[in-house]
C-alpha cells in the first residue's frame, strides 16, 4: 500500500490527497526536487487533452498552486501523476488512488490510459521541430489499416531533413506495460509483420512508456522519429572516431563527447558518466554491434550497417 490512510480524506462528497505524501512516494530523482517535478508535471498538464484539464481544479491549472500546497483534490493528484516525468513509475499509485476514491482518469475510446498524453507530447515536439526547421508535419490518431483489422496509435508524416527530401511516413505505436505480456507481445509481432510486408513505405516505431521522455528528447534533437535503438547507436557514433573503412575506436577521451549534451542530442540515454566505456560496451552488446575491448573499444564497421556506423 503506497497511499497511507492519513494521506486521503473526504467530506462525503469529494476526496482530497495530501500532496507532500504523493511527492514522498515519487522516484528519488523527483522526490528530492519537488519544485522541478511539480513544474514539469503542471506544464505537461496544461498542454494535455481538454477532457483531462476540465476535471482538474482551476487553481491547479492556473498555476496558483505549487509543490508546497498541502491538500489537493484526488483528481488533481491523478492528473499530476499521469503527466509527471517518468509517469510509468507512478502506475501503482495512480491505480491505488483510483481504487480508493472511485475516480478514473479519462480514457478516450480505443486508447490506453497514457496514450492520449503521449500523443499530446508527440505533437508538441513535432511542432517545435517544425518551427525551427520549417518542415511540415501531420499526425493522425487511430488510423485503420487492412480493412479495420489493425488500428495504429499515431500515423505521422514529416518532411525530410535534407532540402527537397520527400515526406516520410511513420507508424508510431505507444506501448504501455501490458505490451510485455506474452499474449499481447504475440499480437504485436503479428501486426508488425503485416505492416512491414504490406506498408513498406512506412516506418514502424514502437515507443515503450518507460522510454517515452528520453525518446521525445532524442526525437527533438535528431529531428526524425527513429526506434530508440537508433538513438542509442547515435551515442556510439558520437563517442567514436573513424580509424579506417573497417573500424571505429572509442577511447576514454573520445567517449566524453557522447555524455556532453552540447555534442550529443541523445546524451539523456546515458547514465554512467564515470564508467563510460563500460556503459558503451553494454549498449553495443544489446544492439549486436561487433567490437573488441582492451583499454579502448574497437568497433567493427560493416557494409551495409544496420545503424550506419
Amino acid at each position: 500500500m503506497l497511499l497511507k490512510p492519513a494521506a486521503l480524506r473526504t467530506d462525503g462528497r469529494t476526496y482530497q490527497v495530501f500532496l507532500p505524501h504523493i511527492i514522498s512516494e515519487l522516484p528519488e530523482r523527483h522526490s528530492k526536487r519537488p519544485s522541478q517535478w511539480f513544474k514539469a508535471a503542471l506544464t505537461r498538464l496544461q498542454g494535455a487533452p481538454t477532457e483531462l484539464q476540465e476535471l482538474c481544479t482551476p487553481k491547479l491549472i492556473s498555476g496558483e498552486w505549487n509543490h508546497r500546497t498541502d491538500w489537493i483534490s484526488a483528481f488533481d493528484a491523478l492528473a499530476l501523476l499521469a503527466c509527471s516525468p517518468d509517469s510509468y513509475q507512478n502506475d501503482d499509485l495512480i491505480n491505488e488512488i483510483e481504487d480508493k476514491t472511485g475516480l478514473k482518469l479519462p480514457v478516450p475510446p480505443g486508447k490506453s490510459k497514457h496514450e492520449a498524453l503521449f500523443g499530446g507530447l508527440l505533437i508538441e515536439t513535432l511542432k517545435r521541430i517544425s518551427e525551427t526547421s520549417g518542415r511540415q508535419f501531420s499526425v493522425i490518431t487511430q488510423k485503420h489499416f487492412n480493412g479495420r483489422r489493425y488500428r495504429v496509435d499515431f500515423l505521422v508524416t514529416l518532411q525530410g531533413i535534407k532540402r527537397n527530401a520527400p515526406t516520410k511516413t511513420y507508424i508510431i505505436e505507444f506501448d504501455e506495460a501490458f505490451h510485455a505480456e506474452k499474449r499481447q507481445r504475440e499480437r504485436d509481432i503479428e501486426r508488425d509483420r503485416w505492416f512491414r510486408k504490406h506498408e513498406k513505405t512506412m516506418e514502424l516505431i514502437r515507443v515503450e512508456h518507460e522510454h517515452q521522455d528520453n525518446w521525445l528528447k532524442c526525437l527533438e534533437g535528431i529531428g526524425e522519429p527513429r526506434p530508440i535503438e537508433h538513438y542509442y547507436a547515435h551515442c556510439i557514433r558520437v563517442a567514436s572516431e573513424i580509424r579506417s573503412k573497417t573500424e571505429r575506436v572509442i577511447t576514454g577521451e573520445s567517449s566524453k563527447a557522447a555524455y556532453d549534451p552540447a555534442r550529443n542530442c541523445c546524451s539523456c540515454l546515458l547514465k554512467r558518466g564515470k564508467r563510460r566505456l563500460n556503459e558503451l560496451s553494454g549498449i553495443m552488446q544489446d544492439l549486436n554491434i561487433p567490437f573488441t575491448a582492451t583499454d579502448r573499444l574497437f568497433v567493427t564497421r560493416r557494409s551495409p550497417s544496420k545503424y550506419g556506423l
